[in-house]
């Protein structure tokens, strides 16, 4: 049911049943008169129909017919007919009988008991009918109730209504009265108001007046909906409109002004095509001002097209594909940074909320959420990347990402400069109140080596990694640049020792005010003598100190891919060989990445195996016993020459065999049972597990046990002095 009021908005469609009294082989009251048989089954139907053409005729009324020929059906089946068609009201009509001096009409409505506002709606209706049939001259007896006479209730305990229709359309949550028109057993009723088919129509003709006026609607309203369909006719036409949708042409295919009133009611809020020549969705999808201006009020497209659009010339069919997205709103442009194909395509829940078609709002959803989120909103411009690139604007934003994209829209499109694939902050700041730590701290050496800081910072927060660093690092002594090593600056001069005992923050304000500038060694130990040292410091210091002077193969990555990958191009070209040959590694990055993979994985530092394929490749162009072909990045199999290289199938088993002959060199308890992947170095078992931990232990000449990966002398030297630069790419 739509409504138990009798307010409805403009347009808006009222479902009515109406159902004739009777039929078939129930005739109803009967009476002859003057040798003529007169049914009230009969008259019913006469008086249904025409109830039902002037209901249409207004283009406001779904009107819906119990029994529409000579047939009977029962109470039940005429309410369930009414339910179905989801109506507002079913208006039975009956013809009363009664003793010969009984006259005039009266309505049956529902009782007070039971949702009760359907007695009040019954009532208004009730006498709106009784008004307009008494204005005919007859006599109006009033709207009654009458309760059942069983004892029957409603399922709240309440008296039922006596009548069925009355009941059973009250229980399915509609209105159901029953008009009793005049009473056929009296001559004068019958004569004056229900003996010729005029009479007849005229009750028809009250019903449906006190219909309309209970709902609100002008008796003149169907001849100002057929003025207003002809000033619909840019974009409606009657016939295109009913043979398109089969809905209407189900209700409407003979009411006219029905399917017009469906058309304004329904068809353009759901922009419906009602003309050849005009498609709303077309017209909408070619003018970027309209949806600037209309949004997805679809109705509005219509009445610019009547009023403007059709004596500009504006086309109106055969647009697909949206025109001129939208970029700007409130008098910003946001191009520079928003592109409405790539957003809506990169994100699932824009495509969720939001049409193909719905510029303005997706650019709306880009401005309060997007923006704030730091979503990517065109090809040419990641708001992280310029972030990322912008330490100053790092101080002054922080967190709040619309400004950046302000920011960018105001004076960095202008730089010609796209902001793309920044992983990692550029120039990170090293001045924090007023002092610059640049010579003991490296913001990316310090995240890297302490990944409990990538946890506690974002990514962008180099500020708040460098207040650690200079509140908690520091006294903690923790090494945050390889250009200095508390242990190995303790160690090496102790007379700041004596000065300065275990304040450690007090060492390294000493290097940055004075150490640096006046060649203070603090990465490597003048002397290896663990006696010598120990006659000036303690032994726990020597150990710390000897620890730190040496680089652990196995470990957590202090370097990042974008690091390894910005070291090798400052040296060299990575070779185009890999890009035609190999299925997975076609540039630097790939290889990088593979690199990283393989290391991470069998817990050994990317930055050791990558530097010394460096030095065994010489950066990859290779031109000793081993060739590019062989994927061999370690000289696997040609130490001294004194065997065949060894060759691999891709770029990546090359990489793993080295990772697990690495492997095998720094950690004691290397095994093939503890490899994360299938052994491929079949030089693995060759190696002294563990016999070489350090980086520095790598050449044989300098490793404790005598044996190494090389035996030229620095061979570990030089392999960290390789590592070194890359810590500072």
């Amino acid at each position: 049911m739509a409504s138990i009021s009798y307010v409805h908005a403009d347009n808006q469609t009222i479902t009515i049943a109406l159902d004739a009294g009777h039929g078939g082989n129930d005739s109803g009251a009967v009476n002859t008169y003057q040798n003529k048989t007169y049914k009230e089954s009969e008259m019913t139907l006469k008086i249904a129909n025409n109830v039902k053409r002037i209901l249409e005729e207004t283009g406001r009324f779904n009107v819906i017919m119990t029994r529409s020929d000579n047939t009977y059906k029962s109470i039940s089946t005429r309410v369930e007919t009414a339910k179905n068609a989801n109506v507002d009201a079913l208006v039975s009509l009956h013809i009363n009988s009664g003793p010969e001096s009984a006259n005039g009409v009266e309505v049956e409505i529902p009782n007070t008991s039971y949702r009760p506002g359907f007695h009040t709606a019954g009532n208004n209706l009730a006498n709106k009918i009784l008004d307009h049939i008494s204005n005919l001259g007859v006599k109006k007896r009033g709207a009654f109730t009458r309760n059942s006479e069983s004892g029957s209730q409603y399922s709240d305990g309440s008296i039922s209504d006596y009548y069925g229709i009355v009941r059973q359309s009250k229980q399915d949550n509609f209105l159901g009265i029953i008009v009793e028109h005049a009473f056929i057993s009296n001559t004068g009723d019958l004569t004056k108001y229900l003996s010729t088919d005029a009479q007849l129509e005229a009750l028809g003709k009250a019903d449906a007046l006190g219909i309309m006026e209970y709902y609100g609607i002008d008796e003149n309203s169907s001849q100002s909906l057929q003025q207003k369909e002809k000033s619909y006719a840019l974009v409606y036409d009657f016939d295109y409109y009913v043979n398109k949708y089969a809905d209407v042409k189900e209700k409407y295919s003979n009411n006219r002004l029905g399917a017009f009133n469906h058309f304004l009611s329904i068809g353009m809020k759901e922009g419906r095509q009602a003309i050849s020549t005009f498609d709303v969705y077309s017209y909408r999808m070619q003018y970027a001002d309209l949806r600037q201006k209309y949004g997805n009020n679809l109705k509005d497209y219509y009445d610019h097209y009547i009023s403007v659009g059709y004596s500009q010339g504006r086309q109106a069919t055969g647009t697909t594909v949206l025109q001129n997205p939208i970029t700007e709103i409130n008098g910003v442009d946001y191009s520079s940074v928003y592109d409405f194909n790539y957003y809506y395509n990169h994100y699932d829940d824009v495509k969720k909320n939001y049409s193909s078609q719905d510029d303005l709002g997706v650019l709306k959803h880009f401005i309060s959420t997007g923006m704030k989120e730091g979503r990517q909103a065109n090809s040419s411009f990641d708001v992280s990347s310029f972030r990322m690139q912008h330490e100053g604007l790092r101080r002054l934003y922080g967190d709040n990402w619309p400004s950046y994209y302000t920011e960018y829209i105001r004076y960095g499109s202008m730089q010609d400069k796209q902001y793309l694939n920044t992983t990692e902050i550029q120039d990170p700041v090293t001045t924090y109140d007023g002092v610059d730590y640049s010579a003991v701290y490296d913001y990316q050496y310090y995240l890297n080596k302490y990944p409990e800081l990538k946890t506690k910072y974002s990514k962008y927060d180099d500020l708040g990694v460098l207040k650690n660093f200079v509140e908690e690092g520091m006294k903690a002594g923790r090494q945050a640049s390889s250009n200095f090593n508390l242990a190995i600056y303790k160690v090496n001069y102790p007379d700041l020792v004596k000065q300065y005992g275990s304040d450690n923050a007090k060492y390294y304000q000493h290097y940055i005010t004075t150490g640096k500038s006046n060649g203070y060694n603090a990465i490597t130990l003048f002397s290896q003598n663990t006696n010598q040292l120990a006659n000036s410091i303690s032994s726990q210091a020597v150990a710390e100190a000897l620890k730190a002077d040496k680089y652990a193969i196995v470990g957590k990555p202090v370097t990042t891919e974008a690091q390894l990958v910005r070291y090798y191009q400052s040296k060299a070209v990575f070779p185009d060989y890999y890009k035609n040959h190999d299925a997975e590694v076609k540039t630097l990055e790939d290889f990088v990445h593979v690199y990283y993979q393989e290391a991470v994985d069998e817990n050994v530092r990317p930055e050791v195996a990558f530097a010394q394929m460096v030095i065994e490749t010489g950066w990859l162009k290779y031109g000793g016993r081993v060739k590019i072909e062989q994927y061999n990045f370690a000289g696997l199999g040609a130490t001294d020459g004194t065997s065949n290289s060894g060759s691999f199938a891709s770029v990546r088993l090359g990489i793993r065999a080295h990772i697990q002959h690495l492997k095998a060199y720094a950690d004691k308890n290397a095994s093939e049972s503890t490899l994360k992947h299938p052994l491929i170095d079949n030089r693995f078992k060759y190696v002294t597990k563990g016999s070489a931990e350090y980086v520095e232990w790598l050449g044989a000449q300098e490793n404790p046990n005598g044996v190494g990966w090389a035996t030229s002398a620095g061979y570990g030297k030089n392999l960290r002095t390789q590592i070194n630069a890359i810590l500072k790419s």
